[in-house]
């Protein structure tokens, strides 16, 4: 850790990501009833995901974009949700 603390650090990049259905932000679901909702709304369904990002470097402007990604979900079935929830635990 002490080498990355004292390392010169000449570039930084971030990102972030939103989903959206219906144009309203979908938030981080923090826990599973919440995401099996989420889910369960999604089915059969559109979603649209916005990723950002910024790498800011030491010399030179800094470069920003964003990318959208669409989705369509299908049908899913409550057991398959669950399932899924089981094995990712997508709350974050």
């Amino acid at each position: 850790l002490s080498s990355i603390l004292n390392a010169e650090i000449r570039e930084v990049l971030g990102s972030d990501q939103v989903a959206d259905r219906d144009g309203l932000p979908l938030g981080k679901p923090g826990d599973r009833a919440t995401a099996f909702r989420q889910l369960a709304a999604a089915s059969g369904r559109e979603v649209q995901f916005h990723t950002a990002f910024c790498l800011v470097r030491d010399q030179g402007p800094a470069i920003a974009g964003m990318d959208l990604t669409r989705v369509r979900f299908r049908a899913l079935e409550d057991d398959a949700i669950l399932r899924y929830l089981d094995a990712e635990q997508p709350y974050d």
